[in-house]
């Protein structure tokens, strides 16, 4: 260990008490904390130049600590032979040391004893961070200590995270952020460390290495012992033990740590040549990304904190108020977003500043007129004097931010500071304050720092789809294509014409939503703490809540409103009228918004499945002045066609964009869309998107604000008082009139229920070829979470399965980069665990290995010693028991039960009694049940996505079993015995799962349920989205031998006659055997015969019949269980409702109509049921939203269809 040395510039040398040998020095100066911070810090420095900053927080606060040590070392660093060496070093620091040689060792202490841990690698610096219950935190540290002492690099290890950093690389391959970012980077001086490639895959960190005969594990042992020294680490630490014991710990842990008095990183030398500059960059997106960047290479101003000229610069350049750069380029439909700002905070010696625009189409054909509009605005700049009123504001509203902040979460905080320690000009009693302050008012310098915005010293970037490149270079890692030119001769001599500022631009106008009252009252920090939200008023039309802070004592509040109304979500048509209308609302505040921000006020909004969920939080003085502002802007904005457009463009692309998202973002959304019932996917809003017009928006608005039903909540530095007359503000805003919701109004959210023992597969393919991913969730449903003892054996077991999970399929076998397990519980309170994995194996494999995981998961539960259990579980209730850390985190969790309707704000402590009286015995039990796939309980659902270059494997195909079979015996290259028996058991063809359209889907639960009452039956046709020919097959299979057999039905022209008892292929289950229980009809016990009704004729063709059918197995309920499984899946598609059809004179009045009802539709009905004849389901897709096998079926009521 290294001596001590004389104290530095104010340090004073101290030794442990504990061991006198050991010293360390301690900065004598107080650190500048924020009004309610009432933790205390320590920073200290060891001999060996390592900082420290230690914070005990109350023991109350502190259930968990954390730690996180920053190295100055990062992708800068890597050898030109080895790009990505830095990032794969980060990966093998967590797969063993010394002193812990177990490669999951640090990983288990943490996921045994509540923890978890992360860490990220950036162009300058590494930090790795983690947080454990605290009282195991002594045992985290030191293994985490370990990674700067002694790691393994074990070759085993080394050849198996190859793969993950491959596959972390290959999965940004399609994201236009990374792809940007790398071209960037390579278009600078190659003998810049700017221009390397910071992730690494396995071309450069294994084959090239190889064939230039590199060891690459030597070069990482090598990485490490040059470049973490101490005095490049920065280490904070987090906990509720005393300062003088976390002091102790930092000293006798990281004191062994070597100093190789490694300098400091700096990079006086700009990444760009004078050549390179007055360049234009096009580059393909692989997205539906349209930007426009503007580079301005700088000098680094960050030792300039006290100021902060970026910053400054920043909030001038992209204001969005009056009189702003951003405001004229929005107002001339070129674009739709502007941001500014200094774009590396990671380096030293050099900096960016960015003006980066989100293009519209038209903006896509006037980039020269959008460069010289900016240069404009910067005239505007350079000419006049530095507002001083501005940055007093500004400096103001930094001043009370961060007096009156909410207190950071332990982990993310020390993750911060750990950061921010290692800037060199940051005055130590600066480090909690630091960036955050705005101190001085010093034009010179931030005028410095507007010099470098001028025409000889840019570049631009344009990124879009279509942009017909000619001759395009080709990027290294990511494909890239681009093409690099000068800026236009034209251009050029324009903008340094520019003379004199636009009129239309001026400098930022006061702010009317600065806080002015930040009173508190007074707590009583012993006293008793409210649980939950008190119910003020309801009256059947609205609700509201109330919940004064008794916990923060601060000047902050949120409010949240939900407007429920009831055509949010009945169909695509509507979810994106509604979703338009959003987006247009809050882009008509724009400006207003804007200054709300500034002010510290945020505002946010989105849709639901019942209406709009709106957010106002800040600082509560001026809360409800803005809720009474946004709200009048709700009732009176009126559509401009021209925002309009450009909006529906939006929209469009949004939709489109999900495209190109990840194999486990299709893989989720498929998931939704079998479970949920009223959800919509991409491409039936996409279809709805391309063809709303301007009039129907004008009408949804009008509609939408005739019948509303707000819920209020009332949350922070507000008393019941307030909280009414916010109540009363935003009913006499919103007129909310109108008649209290129906029982199905207000039931928007409903799910499907697998049947039990169901093992269910939906497999499709990536629709982005270039997509080399595959995805797999397979759900394991669990039951309802009103079953208290159940949802607490589910959320130990998620809790402990989560890392042993991660450690075999990721660690060991190397599957993918994701690779996690969490609990999901869906809007009807349907609990699942989810089993998740990206990776370029088969999913078919990836199902089958983790079929096997969890089959032999259960025996290391049952074999686990009593001890770890007891560990696992005891950590689980004390991470249940601690409270809400910040306002805006308990405002969360009241609102979450407001909005899932159970009201049940004591869920966190009522789980924490649950989980301490679990046994190992029970969750044993537990898991046998329903995560064993040998157990006849075991129910799940998986979505497979397979790429482009991957053929699906249905259950059919006998490569499917050989994969499952491969996977069965493997794990890490070794066979598992007896594994393969549990995979033939759950995948056998003799039995599921199957590999389900979204029909055949509906269709097999429904087959599961062995009395299906005629409503359920009826709701699982509604809830089916018909996608092509195959998924209509179950529908015809489930009505048609019904039209045959009860029904005399014409034969339409193309058909054949037909005996009455004749049904396609497609046997009732009065033909044939009966699963156990089920019965052919309703009568008890009686001849099946008996039940059966009169033939009833009409004389109109089979899709009629059809309809006549389904109406009356609403209202006759005529019939119970009648179909087969077989039939489901195996006969031919419905007929739609041809238009030449209509029901001819004297036909049932009841069919007449329904016909004349759908005739008016504006797209085509699959089927026609009706519950009465006031009651109608409008499509397939429409249908979804009546499904909820776990209560009755209740359909909406008076739908106008043209909306």
């Amino acid at each position: 260990m290294t001596a001590p040395t004389a104290p530095p510039p104010g340090f004073k040398l101290e030794h442990l008490t504990a061991d006198p040998a050991l010293s360390y020095y301690v900065y004598q100066t107080p650190l500048e904390q924020s009004f309610s911070d009432d933790r205390e810090y320590r920073l200290i420095r060891l001999p060996n130049q390592l900082e420290a900053l230690i914070i005990r927080a109350k023991p109350d606060e502190a259930i968990k600590s954390s730690a996180a040590l920053t190295v100055q070392v990062g992708d800068f660093a890597d050898p030109k032979d080895l790009p990505g060496l830095a990032h794969f070093c980060e990966h093998l620091l967590f797969m063993g040391t010394e002193k812990y040689p177990k490669e999951n060792e640090y990983s288990e202490y943490l996921s045994n004893n509540g923890g978890n841990s992360n860490a990220y690698t950036d162009m300058n610096h590494t930090n790795y961070h983690f947080t454990v219950n605290s009282e195991y935190f002594e045992g985290a540290l030191d293994r985490f200590a370990q990674f700067f002492l002694a790691p393994l690099f074990n070759q085993d290890c080394t050849d198996r995270e190859l793969k993950a950093v491959d596959s972390e690389h290959k999965k940004n391959l399609q994201r236009d952020v990374w792809r940007q970012n790398q071209l960037l980077r390579s278009l600078t001086d190659p003998d810049h460390p700017m221009c390397n490639f910071g992730t690494g895959d396995i071309k450069t960190l294994k084959e090239i290495p190889e064939r230039k005969g590199i060891d690459v594990r030597a070069e990482l042992l090598k990485f490490h012992q040059t470049y973490y020294s101490a005095n490049l680490m920065r280490l904070a630490v987090f906990g509720r033990d005393s300062l003088d014991q976390l002091t102790e710990w930092v000293v006798t842990k990281f004191s062994g740590v070597v100093n190789k008095d490694r300098p400091y990183p700096h990079y006086d030398t700009l990444p760009w040549k004078p050549e390179h500059l007055q360049r234009v960059v096009r580059s393909e997106a692989a997205q539906t990304s349209r930007s426009l960047t503007l580079t301005f290479p700088l000098k680094d101003f960050k030792p300039q904190y006290y100021c902060n000229p970026g910053y400054f610069a920043a909030c001038l350049v992209g204001h969005e108020g009056h009189g702003s750069l951003m405001l004229y380029l929005k107002q001339r439909g070129w674009i739709t977003n502007l941001s500014a700002g200094c774009s590396y905070s990671d380096v030293f010696g050099f900096d960016f500043f960015n003006i980066d625009v989100q293009l519209s189409p038209e903006g896509l054909r006037h980039t020269e007129e959008i460069v010289a509009a900016t240069f404009e605005y910067l005239r505007l700049l350079h000419d006049n004097p530095i507002p001083e009123d501005f940055f007093e504001r500004m400096r103001h509203m930094s001043q009370i931010e961060f007096r009156y902040s909410s207190k950071p979460d332990g982990d993310k905080y020390v993750t911060h500071l750990s950061s921010e320690m290692r800037f060199p000009w940051l005055l130590p009693e600066h480090l909690l304050s630091g960036t955050n302050l705005l101190r001085e008012y010093r034009p010179d310098e931030i005028r410095d720092l507007l010099s470098y915005l001028n025409p000889d010293n840019f570049f631009v970037f344009i990124l879009a789809k279509g942009l017909n490149l000619v001759n395009p270079q080709v990027e290294e890692h990511y494909g890239v294509h681009y093409t690099v030119e000068p800026v236009s001769a034209k251009l050029l001599a324009r903008l340094k014409a520019i003379d004199r500022p636009n009129p239309a631009f001026h400098l930022p106008l006061p702010n009317d939503f600065i806080p002015q009252n930040l009173a508190v009252d007074k707590l009583n920090p012993d006293g008793p703490k409210q649980i939950g939200a008190h119910l003020l008023r309801a009256d059947g039309r609205s609700r509201l809540w109330h919940k004064k802070d008794d916990r923060f004592g601060l000047p902050r509040g949120s409010i949240n409103v939900v407007i429920h109304s009831p055509l949010a979500n009945v169909s695509p048509y509507h979810a994106v009228r509604l979703d338009l209308l959003l987006t247009l609302w809050f882009d008509a505040m724009n400006e207003e918004l804007y200054s709300a921000g500034e002010a510290g006020i945020g505002v946010s909004g989105n849709t639901t499945p019942d209406g709009i969920s709106l957010r106002i939080a800040g600082f509560n003085d001026k809360l409800p002045y803005t809720l009474e502002y946004v709200l009048t802007q709700l009732r009176d904005f009126t559509v401009a066609s021209d925002r309009f457009e450009l909006m529906k463009e939006n929209l469009v692309r949004r939709y489109e964009q999900f495209e190109f998202s990840s194999a486990l973002s299709h893989a989720s959304g498929h998931m939704d869309y079998l479970t949920l019932v009223n959800l919509w996917r991409p491409e039936e809003r996409l279809a709805a998107a391309r063809v709303i017009t301007i009039e129907d928006l004008t009408v949804f608005h009008r509609e939408f604000l005739r019948r509303l039903c707000p819920e209020v909540l009332v949350f922070g530095n507000f008393t019941e008082e307030q909280a009414l007359t916010v109540n009363t503000t935003a009913h006499a805003v919103l007129r909310a009139p109108g008649d209290p919701f129906t029982e199905t109004e207000g039931a928007t959210s409903r799910s499907i229920i697998l049947p039990h023992g169901a093992r269910l597969i939906r497999q499709d393919t990536h629709p982005n070829p270039k997509e080399q991913n595959a995805g797999i969730i397979l759900a394991c449903q669990i039951g309802m979470e009103q079953n208290f003892e159940l949802r607490a054996h589910l959320k130990l077991a998620s809790d402990m399965i989560f890392e042993p999970f991660f450690d075999q399929l990721r660690t060991k076998e190397a599957l993918g980069y994701i690779v996690r397990s969490d609990v999901r519980t869906i809007c009807s309170g349907l609990m699942f665990l989810d089993f998740v994995i990206q990776s370029e194996q088969s999913p078919v494999y990836l199902e089958a290995r983790i079929l096997t995981f969890l089959h032999n998961y259960v025996r290391q539960v049952e074999a686990m010693p009593a001890e770890k259990f007891e560990k696992h579980r005891d950590a689980l209730v004390k991470e249940m028991s601690e409270p809400p850390r910040s306002i805006g985190q308990e405002a969360g969790q009241i609102f979450a039960r407001i909005r899932d309707s159970t009201w049940e704000f004591d869920l966190r402590a009522r789980d924490s009694a649950n989980l301490q009286r679990l046994t190992q015995a029970s969750l044993v039990a537990f898991l046998r049940k329903f995560l064993d796939p040998a157990s006849q309980h075991f129910t799940k659902l998986s979505t497979h996505v397979f790429p482009a270059k991957h053929t699906m494997l249905p259950t059919s195909n006998p490569e499917y079993y050989h994969q499952t079979a491969e996977a069965d015996g493997t794990t890490n290259g070794t066979a598992q015995p007896g594994s393969g028996t549990v995979a033939r058991t759950t995948t056998s063809p003799g039995c599921c799962p199957y590999t389900l359209s979204f029909l055949g889907f509906h269709a097999y639960l429904v087959h599961h349920h062995t009395r299906v009452p005629p409503q359920d039956l009826i709701a699982a046709l509604r809830a089916t989205p018909v996608r092509d020919g195959e998924d209509v097959d179950a529908m015809k299979a489930l009505v048609e031998p019904l039209v045959n057999k009860y029904y005399e039905v014409p034969a339409l022209q193309e058909d054949k006659p037909k005996n009455p008892t004749e049904t396609d292929g497609a046997t009732t289950a009065m033909d044939t055997d009966q699963p156990d229980g089920a019965s052919g009809s309703e009568s008890d016990g009686e001849d099946e015969t008996a039940a059966k009704p009169a033939a009833k004729k009409v004389p109109t063709g089979r899709a009629e019949g059809i309809a006549k059918v389904l109406a009356d197995m609403v209202s006759e309920k005529v019939i119970g269980s009648f179909f087969d499984p077989q039939g489901i899946l195996t006969t031919s598609p419905l007929i739609p409702l041809p238009a030449q059809d209509a029901p001819t004179d004297g036909a049932d009045a009841r069919a007449s109509a329904i016909y004349e009802t759908f005739s008016r539709l504006p797209y085509e009905p699959y089927v026609v049921p009706m519950a009465d004849n006031n009651s109608l389901i409008l499509d397939p897709q429409q249908f979804k939203s009546c499904l909820n096998l776990t209560s009755s079926v209740l359909p909406y009521l008076n739908f106008k269809p043209k909306y």
